[in-house]
């Protein structure tokens, strides 16, 4: 946006008395605001000509000032809208960003975790296994000493 300054001309018979113009700080092509600016300093030229006295009345002013201000106003919401909506999105992509990356560590850690878990019921599984087998065997050992030497160890 092209922000300059008002600066006070002398009278000019094109211009009005106590016209003024705005004196750019950038080259960049005019904007909303300079426009409105613009059509603001024609209104006033209208106004001080259509006047024999050269002057304008005070509701006249008011209501120009009014109705340019309502304009100005519009102009910078909209803007601020503009804005608004572009913070948005980059806040947005960013919390997207910041919830992919934690969600990738919670998985990670799930990972290990099953990891973990399937590898102590792998143990107990085996424990168990090998618990029944020996059970067996024993059991098999008994029925031979009972049935060689007939004692019974139960």
């Amino acid at each position: 946006m092209a922000i300059g300054r008002v600066v006070k001309l002398a009278d000019t018979p094109a211009l009005g008395a106590g016209a003024a113009r705005r004196e750019s700080s950038n080259l960049s092509s005019p904007t909303k605001l300079d426009f409105l600016f613009f059509r603001f300093r024609i209104r006033c030229i209208i106004m001080s000509k259509s006047k024999k006295d050269n002057f304008v009345t005070y509701g006249g002013m008011e209501k120009l000032l009014a109705d340019q201000t309502n304009v100005i106003l519009n102009a910078v919401d909209e803007r601020i809208d503009k804005k608004l909506v572009a913070q948005e999105v980059r806040i947005l992509f960013v919390v997207d960003k910041k919830l992919a990356a934690l969600e990738a560590r919670i998985d990670q850690k799930f990972d290990k975790l099953i990891t973990t878990l399937d590898k102590f019921l792998k143990r107990l599984t085996d424990s168990e296994d090998e618990f029944e087998v020996m059970k067996y065997d024993i059991n098999r050992m008994k029925k031979v000493i009972k049935e060689k030497l007939g004692v019974n160890l139960s």
